[in-house]
C-alpha cells in the first residue's frame, strides 16, 4: 500500500534471524506505516474529538492502536 508518509520504507524492514518469522517483521512495518499515516492526518486540535460522550477520543484510539502493535511484537 502507498502512504503519503512512510516511517519504515519498503526494503528497509530488518531481516529476521529465522526466515519463517519474516512475515512478523513485514506485518509490523506495514502496520506501523498505516498508524503513522493516520496519526499524521490529524491536527492537534482534532485529537480531543469524541463522536459521543461515552466514546473514546481520537488520541485515545490512536494510543490504543500503537500499544496493540507493541503487544503483537513482544
Amino acid at each position: 500500500m502507498h502512504y503519503e508518509y512512510t516511517a519504515i520504507p519498503e526494503g528497509r524492514t530488518p531481516r529476521a534471524a529465522v526466515a519463517l518469522l519474516q512475515h512478523a517483521l513485514d506485518t509490523y512495518a506495514g502496520e506501523t506505516n498505516k498508524v503513522v499515516s493516520v496519526w499524521r492526518a490529524f491536527h492537534d486540535e482534532d485529537l480531543a474529538f469524541r463522536p459521543h460522550v461515552k466514546a473514546r477520543s481520537a488520541v485515545d484510539i490512536l494510543k490504543h492502536q500503537l500499544l496493540s502493535l507493541l503487544d503483537q511484537v513482544s
